[in-house]
């Protein structure tokens, strides 16, 4: 899938997957930075008007892109910064919250929620950030690498644990609702380590999984303004492969959105 922004800009991916609306840098370079708390009409609050309850549990502290008040615009309920909440106890020796224990954290939260309605539940992790580091005593080296720069045997080794977990995350989500709709994607790729070093792909190409009833659903080519409509599209029962619509019909909702929220 293809995401709006390259080597940073997180906010810009989430203003995307969240609403359904490309993110056109036309008031300000980050949407989220002109939000003031008030509704968008986007995709989270049109789940909301049907009976979701939206929660957000994020890794890292509400410092970051106005976030605390452009995740209210955008429909979430509840909002839970990890670095901030004191009863999150698992980030052992770690600078940056590790995958794993954000997800043992959504899981536990997930078995808190009420059951009788639909819930949407999104996570947003910190841990693949610079420097790299992790906790060697809990995660030690698994895979070598022969590199002249250390920091690609770190992200290898980091890789290896983030994906795991990750794995674990979905067989258990699976495991208590086999019919979960299940959206993951990074935000944006990282920025090359090295100069004269490029991407075999598009900079701008992101590793996506779309799961519905445990079976992958094809989203190759979509952006991710694209991907709400599409899951939209899923639960509506509607199978028809969705193509990508072109930003400039955006332009007026995109005006909208911003002078609601």
């Amino acid at each position: 899938v293809k995401s709006s922004v390259y080597g940073g800009g997180t906010a810009q991916s989430e203003f995307e997957i969240l609403t359904g609306i490309p993110a056109l840098s036309k008031i300000n370079s980050i949407e989220f930075n002109t939000l003031e708390g008030n509704k968008i009409p986007g995709f989270l609050n049109l789940l909301n008007k049907n009976g979701y309850s939206s929660n957000a549990i994020i890794a890292s502290n509400s410092g970051y892109y106005n976030s605390k008040t452009a995740y209210k615009s955008l429909g979430f309920k509840q909002t839970i910064f990890l670095e901030e909440s004191n009863d999150f106890t698992l980030n052992v020796n770690d600078k940056r919250i590790f995958d794993g224990n954000l997800y043992t954290y959504s899981l536990n939260k997930l078995n808190t929620w009420d059951k009788t309605s639909p819930y949407v539940s999104y996570i947003l992790g910190m841990y693949g950030h610079f420097p790299y580091d992790r906790n060697l005593d809990i995660r030690p080296n698994v895979i070598k690498v022969t590199h002249q720069d250390s920091r690609v045997q770190k992200i290898a080794n980091q890789f290896y644990y983030r994906t795991e977990a990750l794995a674990r995350y979905i067989d258990t989500i699976l495991l208590n609702d086999p019919q979960s709709i299940i959206y993951i994607s990074s935000d944006h790729l990282p920025p090359l380590l090295t100069n004269g070093i490029t991407y075999k792909k598009s900079s701008l190409e992101n590793i996506a999984l779309l799961l519905m009833d445990g079976k992958p659903i094809d989203i190759n080519g979509l952006y991710y303004y694209d991907i709400p409509r599409f899951i939209w599209k899923l639960l509506q029962n509607d199978s028809n492969a969705l193509k990508s619509i072109d930003k400039n019909i955006y332009e007026d909702i995109y005006f909208k959105a911003l002078s609601e929220g």
